[in-house]
């Protein structure tokens, strides 16, 4: 009778003992995997906060491209109309040259017809006084007339040779600042171009962080929800195991039933 008892009693514990240390191996199992996603959920939270700050610096440069670009437009602008005043002004020295050098040639041709008409003329009075005894004075007087039309002629001859030499200068000085500035309208559109190049590029990476933080921010929820889950497991399994005998339950059992 004993015998059976023990025999009965060893078989309920090892029932006992079984279910015991399956609750047991399950519960410490789930513990684990909840301690496992826990660490991801912290580790996926710090990779948010780094892609996050990573898209504010980016914003931020974004803004300052924006900024800078506006002021690289408005520089170009800026040459660009200096330029055109610029080349306005050289038409209207070139305009200038041809009209100098038109009334230059007018005043060489009237010289050099005046000066013919006087060199006849003396000749001419200078024959008539000898022949019909014409006042010496009246004919010094003629010639002098002649003498101060040629002088004058000549004085405006230099004038209009020096002015067109003047404008020889400013002209000069007008290309310098036409070429200086196409080479700086040049020069500030690359200036323009690398920037909007360079907008484009963080653009591009912009979008590519967006992703990233919505792929991200979708694993993280993920594995929230998992996190959950685990915990309600873990919570179920823990009331589970303390509603169950306990290893001194079952030496009471025992000791019943060997009585």
């Amino acid at each position: 009778m004993m015998t059976r008892l023990f025999v009965k009693a060893s078989i309920v514990a090892g029932f006992l003992i079984l279910s015991f240390m399956a609750n047991s191996a399950d519960l410490a199992s789930r513990q684990s995997a909840l301690k496992s996603i826990q660490a991801q959920i912290n580790q996926q939270q710090n990779s948010l906060k780094d892609t996050a700050k990573q898209r504010e610096k980016l914003v931020a440069l974004l803004k300052s491209d924006e900024q800078a670009i506006a002021k690289a437009a408005q520089k170009v602008n800026q040459s660009q109309a200096s330029l055109a005043a610029v080349n306005t002004k050289l038409r209207e020295l070139d305009k200038q040259q041809v009209e100098l050098a038109s009334l230059k040639s007018t005043q060489q041709e009237t010289l050099s017809k005046q000066l013919s008409s006087a060199y006849l003329a003396g000749n001419h009075d200078y024959t008539k006084m000898m022949l019909n005894q014409q006042n010496p004075a009246t004919v010094e007087r003629m010639l002098a007339y002649y003498q101060f039309l040629n002088n004058a002629r000549i004085k405006a001859i230099k004038q209009l040779k020096q002015t067109s030499i003047d404008l020889d200068k400013v002209k000069q000085q007008q290309v310098t600042s036409q070429q200086k500035l196409n080479a700086l309208v040049i020069e500030q559109k690359k200036q323009a171009q690398q920037l909007s190049k360079e907008q484009g590029q963080r653009k591009q990476t912009l979008t590519q962080l967006q992703r990233t933080l919505s792929s991200k921010g979708a694993e993280l929820e993920q594995l929230q929800i998992e996190e959950a889950s685990l915990k309600r497991i873990v919570q179920q399994a823990m009331v589970a195991s303390q509603a169950n005998p306990t290893m001194d339950g079952f030496l009471v059992i025992c000791k019943y039933l060997l009585s």
